[in-house]
């Protein structure tokens, strides 16, 4: 899926298509930076994602990439060889969520993708890695209202966050 971020009109169409999608049970991964930081510290992130999160209803799951850095710098296609992690965080649900709480929802993504590096492959000390927890914010229920849980039955479908600083 290909979104024209040049042009505000098609790329909302093209987000409410790809909600669409998501909801049918197609899963996406977004990198909420939009590029690899130069720094190698978690850069901002960017609403498009989120709004796509929030349109479908379907929960977020932070995805931390530690190390990938060193492997793949920014602005080079070679690969080295080394060490990468990956944890996944719990899943941070968005249903129920409006458009006015994309502020909140990135914040807790970005909470849990830092929470979840490990500060061993990090050049930039994030500090120690902590399990990501997730509250859901006033009025918005921390289960479905069929109360059958975020992952039961058939594989839900998620939105994924970020690689990690750089890459």
């Amino acid at each position: 899926m290909i979104v024209d971020r040049g042009n505000r009109e098609r790329a909302l169409r093209s987000l409410r298509r790809a909600a669409t999608r998501i909801r049918s049970g197609t899963n996406v991964i977004i990198f909420p930076e939009g590029t690899r930081s130069d720094s190698g510290t978690l850069g901002a992130f960017k609403s498009g994602g989120f709004h796509l999160a929030i349109e479908s209803g379907v929960p977020i799951v932070p995805v931390s990439v530690s190390g990938s850095r060193r492997i793949t710098p920014k602005r080079s296609l070679r690969i080295e060889s080394g060490r990468v992690r990956i944890r996944y965080g719990t899943p941070i649900p968005t249903q129920g969520l409006d458009i006015e709480r994309r502020g909140w929802l990135k914040e807790q993504v970005h909470d849990a993708i830092c929470k979840g590096f490990d500060p061993e492959l990090q050049s930039d000390g994030l500090g120690e890695p902590a399990p990501a927890t997730v509250e859901a914010p006033p009025g918005v229920p921390q289960q479905p209202p069929d109360g059958s849980g975020w992952l039961s039955g058939r594989r839900a479908p998620t939105l994924h966050g970020s690689r990690g600083p750089g890459g």
